[in-house]
């Protein structure tokens, strides 16, 4: 006997008021992505890359209303462990602890397993997001 069985969702309206969202989800209004950070605060996501980076299982169909009791505090960056190729100067950043660590050379690419078209390739103001580190030799 199956307790379970997989079935296509159905697309469910969209809130009236106020809800309250698992911490950890993404959730897509018609402002954006964001971030449910706590229980009251939630971060924007700046960018598809961004959300991509993440690898959210799925991503909540809400709109303000239903986000309406969260107060947005800052912009979430890229996951630890992203890397990335900053359009703008060229370079190649490994994401460590929300920091940017210059990757300076192929030795140091090849150190953390990766090669050069793993890098996604994004935007200067989606690098911005983020302090630079120690850079990886």
């Amino acid at each position: 006997m199956k307790l379970f069985t997989k079935k296509t969702p159905k697309t469910s309206p969209l809130p009236t008021e106020p809800q309250t969202y698992p911490v950890g989800s993404a959730v897509l209004t018609e402002k954006g992505f964001f971030y449910i950070k706590s229980d009251t605060i939630r971060m924007r996501i700046p960018s598809e890359d961004i959300v991509s980076s993440w690898r959210f299982h799925r991503v909540i169909s809400s709109n303000e209303i239903g986000l309406s009791n969260y107060k947005i505090m800052g912009k979430l960056g890229f996951r630890s462990g992203s890397l990335i190729h900053n359009i703008a100067d060229g370079k190649i950043y490994l994401v460590s602890e929300n920091k940017l660590r210059h990757i300076q050379s192929p030795r140091a690419l090849a150190l953390i397993g990766a090669v050069y078209d793993d890098a996604i390739v994004v935007s200067d103001s989606d690098i911005k997001l983020h302090e630079e580190g120690l850079p990886l030799n």
